[in-house]
C-alpha cells in the first residue's frame, strides 16, 4: 500500500487533526495524525457502522477507548498493540455485562460476569472462560462456590460446596436441575461478541490512509 501524500503528515511528528479515507473500502478516521499514522486521540468508522473512539498510537488502537459495534453491543476500557487488554467492560447486546481484565482480547484474570436472566458470577477467568476460583449465583438464589475449568464445575472442593449449596446433589453436574445449569449462551459469553483486532506492535504493518483530507 502507498504511503499517505505529503498533506497527511505534520512537521516534526507534531500532530494534526484529520480526516483519513482509503480507496477499495469505506472506512474512515478523524483524528489526529503524526507521520502519516493514526496517532493520539480519534474516531475510526468501520463498513459496518461499528466506531472506535478513543487513542491510538502508531495506527493501532492503544490505551483508554470506546468499541460500539453493529450489533449493539459496545466495549469501554484499556487496549494495547490494537487488543483488549486490561481492565474495560464489555456489554452484548441483550445486555449481559462483563467487567474486569482482559488481555489479548480474551477475558483472563478477575472478573465479574451479570447475566441478562439475573445470574452472576464472580472469580477466575483464563483464556476466556470461567477458570479458576470462582461463585456463581442463579436467579433464585441458588449459589455454587469453588473450583472451574474451562467454563466447567471442577474439583473436589467445588463439589463439597455444592454438596453443601444443593441438598439434593448427587455427584455430577449433570444431575443438578435445569434452573441452576449454565445454559450454552452462558458459556459462549466466554468470547466478547463483535469485531476484534489481532494484537500487533509493528509500526511497519500498520495501515496507513491513500487519500487524504483535511478536516
Amino acid at each position: 500500500m502507498e504511503a499517505p501524500p505529503d498533506g497527511a503528515r505534520a512537521p516534526d511528528g507534531e500532530a494534526k487533526w484529520m480526516t483519513l479515507t482509503w480507496f477499495l473500502r469505506p472506512d474512515r478516521y478523524e483524528g489526529e495524525v503524526v507521520d502519516g499514522h493514526m496517532h493520539g486521540k480519534g474516531t475510526y468508522w468501520h463498513a459496518d457502522s461499528s466506531r472506535y473512539e478513543g487513542s491510538f498510537t502508531k495506527s493501532q488502537r492503544h490505551g483508554y477507548g470506546e468499541n460500539f459495534f453493529a450489533d449493539g453491543s459496545y466495549y469501554k476500557g484499556e487496549y494495547k498493540c490494537g487488543a483488549k487488554d486490561g481492565y474495560g467492560v464489555f456489554v452484548y447486546r441483550d445486555e449481559t455485562r462483563y467487567e474486569g481484565t482482559f488481555a489479548s482480547n480474551v477475558k483472563e484474570g478477575q472478573g465479574i460476569m451479570y447475566y441478562a436472566d439475573g445470574s452472576k458470577y464472580v472469580g477466575d477467568y483464563h483464556n476466556g472462560m470461567m477458570d479458576g476460583q470462582g461463585e456463581y449465583v442463579w436467579p433464585n438464589g441458588v449459589k455454587y462456590v469453588g473450583e472451574w475449568r474451562a467454563d466447567e464445575r471442577h474439583g473436589e472442593h467445588g463439589r463439597d460446596h455444592v454438596a453443601i449449596s444443593f441438598k439434593f446433589f448427587s455427584g455430577s453436574s449433570s444431575s443438578l436441575p435445569a434452573a441452576t445449569r449454565l445454559s450454552a449462551s452462558q458459556r459462549r459469553r466466554s468470547t466478547p461478541a463483535g469485531p476484534t483486532d489481532a494484537p500487533r506492535c509493528d509500526p511497519a504493518q500498520s495501515r496507513r490512509a491513500t487519500r487524504v483530507a483535511p478536516s
